[in-house]
């Protein structure tokens, strides 16, 4: 019952972030649009539209599929704009969450570097075969 229970949940969890797509854009140039925009939705997903907008937090648990960086993509790219930082963020002095982001933007420059270009991937990993083979 326990596995029944959580398949359910992860359900309801993509499914509220789907929905958070549709009822989120500004578009209104067609009744389906128009539908979205004034939707119900589910509890679950205003209570996270809500808290982002009031806090800038998103709310999820362990093991989701969609996690923090998915959701912050979808409420920011939708228009979704907290109306007040998190108060948490005051706890980090300044200087050490700069020093934190110049580690952390070396680490992705690192890897980014060390990653094969585009086509080198291709041909290693996605070549055509030969046409005359």
């Amino acid at each position: 019952m326990l596995c029944h229970r959580l398949q359910i949940q992860e359900y309801e969890r993509v499914r509220d972030f789907i929905v958070l797509h549709y009822k989120a854009t500004t578009r209104d140039d067609s009744p389906l649009w128009r539908y979205c925009g004034s939707m119900d939705i589910p509890e679950a997903l205003k209570h996270r539209i809500n808290l982002f907008r009031s806090s800038g937090r998103v709310a999820f648990e362990d093991h989701e599929l969609f996690v923090e960086p998915n959701w912050l993509s979808v409420f920011i790219g939708q228009g979704i704009w907290p109306r007040r930082y998190d108060p948490l963020a005051d706890v980090v002095p300044i200087e050490a969450a700069a020093v934190q982001l110049s580690r952390l933007r070396g680490s992705i420059r690192q890897t980014a570097e060390a990653m094969p270009s585009h086509s080198e991937f291709i041909a290693e990993h996605c070549r055509a075969p030969d046409a005359g083979a």
